[in-house]
């Protein structure tokens, strides 16, 4: 599934919200490991779920 580039995602464990554009960015240019799992993103070991609002 593709998001707008504006959509949030949050945290599982930490409850931090990441726009697409700052997932990307991270991956992009600090190197963090970035995966699709489902229908969020697995950044540096922790799991992004849409969030729905």
């Amino acid at each position: 599934m593709t998001y707008p580039i504006d959509t949030v995602f949050k945290g599982v464990e930490s409850g931090r919200r990441l726009s697409k554009r700052q997932i990307g960015y991270g991956a992009w240019k600090e190197g963090l490991p970035v995966e699709r799992v489902g229908d969020g993103f697995l950044v540096d070991g922790e799991r992004y779920e849409p969030v729905s609002e």
